[in-house]
């Protein structure tokens, strides 16, 4: 993944995780960052799987 997809996704995670909590997105952006960070290691633990 690159840096404008991974932007594109903590952009769209944030929004949901705004309009789940009734935050502004702004507010939202950290946690939505570490739940990027969370997806990407749990798709790496899976990957590696196979190996």
């Amino acid at each position: 993944m690159n840096i404008l997809e991974a932007a594109d996704i903590v952009k769209d995670l944030a929004n949901c995780i705004a309009t789940q909590k009734g935050i502004t997105v702004q507010e939202a952006y950290e946690e939505a960052i570490e739940e990027l960070k969370e997806m990407q290691k749990n798709n790496e633990s899976l990957n590696n799987r196979g190996n």
